[in-house]
């Protein structure tokens, strides 16, 4: 590893636990003060019984396992690598 690698990735982490910080605040701040509200004006309503949504159940599945693992995988394969994007 060269050093101006070395001192990148150091940035880079910098970065992202800086930013990422500041984000996770943000995002609780904004579900603390406006998730009340919205529960406050959202009344119950009762549509006709159905049966589970299978394939939308699946395709959700997929979808939320492929984030994770496309987040996991990103700093070993590369942000931008085909297996990520």
């Amino acid at each position: 590893m060269s050093t101006v690698d070395a001192k990148l990735r150091t940035r880079q982490q910098l970065y992202l636990s800086t930013f990422w910080f500041g984000i996770s605040f943000l995002w609780g701040s904004f579900l603390a003060v406006v998730l009340p509200f919205i529960l406050l004006r959202l009344e119950e309503t009762h549509g006709p019984s159905s049966k589970l949504d299978l394939p939308g159940l699946g395709l959700g599945s997929i979808g939320l396992v492929a984030i994770v693992w496309a987040l996991i995988r990103a700093n070993d394969v590369g942000w931008t690598s085909p297996q990520i994007i």
